[in-house]
């Protein structure tokens, strides 16, 4: 359910996105060469805030994250959830082995969205991806760069 769920908001709210894109000049074709123009378009979006370190964590841990941990405001955590589903749909519409399905429950991607059918085994957790390249590139001042790799070490998995 949680899987047909995120399907179907996202595909509509995508939808609607891609009309914003096209006033701006942006193709969002589903095609793998689409794919780093329109998450760094929808990373632009995306605002950190920074949380405090629990106090019940060790304090090794707080004094690493002395200015707080990386998190997202309300409504960036709907932009990364856009950027998942445009993410994981254009790998599942270039590569025909490829499917949207849910993590294995023995993996971290436990009954999440996933795309499987990757020529190593491994499952794809969009929404993991992107709130890592975001919180790398927004919070850490990781290079954009990073889109393109990621984009590309997928691809040469998925075949």
């Amino acid at each position: 359910e949680h899987l047909q769920g995120f399907l179907e908001t996202e595909r509509a709210a995508v939808e609607f996105l891609r009309a914003d894109a096209e006033q701006i000049g942006m193709k969002m074709d589903f095609s793998i060469a689409s794919l780093p123009s329109v998450l760094r378009w929808i990373m632009g979006k995306v605002q950190i805030v920074r949380v405090p370190v629990p106090a019940s964590e060790p304090e090794w841990i707080r004094d690493f994250h002395k200015d707080g941990l990386i998190d997202f405001d309300e409504e960036s955590k709907y932009w990364i959830l856009r950027a998942a589903y445009y993410l994981g749909e254009c790998f599942t519409r270039c590569y025909p082995s490829l499917r949207w399905t849910t993590g294995d429950p023995a993996y971290i991607e436990k009954n999440m969205p996933v795309v499987a059918g990757f020529r190593s085994g491994t499952e794809m957790a969009p929404m993991m991806i992107v709130e890592n390249l975001f919180s790398r590139i927004l919070g850490r001042n990781g290079p954009v760069t990073d889109i393109d790799r990621a984009i590309r070490t997928w691809a040469n998995d998925a075949g």
